[in-house]
């Protein structure tokens, strides 16, 4: 089973979590056709179907259910990538605190710590003398 990808079990885990196509594709705001090109170069791979097609639905089959595991970890490693590249992304925020003497803070601090005001706002900068 080599001719899929991530994106492919990232697919079969919303269609399995979804209980079919279509409402995996409402749910999750993905398009139903992307869904399916998905499916079929899964199951194209693995030489059989992963879903029974049953009145409007669908019910994993036995080689399904053997490969749901596999896509809920492929989900689970798409979102704890999604959130390290968000978390990256993000300007910094929060509180800095700076240990310093006055002479320190006042010649070498007080430049750059007001360039860095400005260009984050959201970190708080405080500056603790002895």
């Amino acid at each position: 089973m080599s001719d899929f990808n991530l994106t492919d079990l990232h697919g079969f885990g919303l269609i399995a979590s979804a209980g079919g196509l279509s409402p995996a594709a409402r749910r999750f705001g993905v398009p139903k056709a992307t869904l399916s090109r998905a499916l079929h170069r899964l199951e194209t791979a693995a030489g059989a179907p992963l879903f029974d097609r049953v009145g409007r639905g669908l019910r994993l089959t036995p080689l399904g259910e053997s490969l749901l595991p596999a896509a809920e970890k492929a989900l689970t490693l798409l979102s704890t990538a999604e959130e390290a590249v968000r978390i990256g992304q993000s300007e910094p925020s929060g509180r800095l605190r700076i240990a310093a003497s006055a002479l320190s803070g006042q010649k070498l601090l007080a430049p750059v710590l007001a360039r860095l005001a400005e260009r984050y706002p959201a970190v708080s900068v405080t500056i603790d003398t002895p």
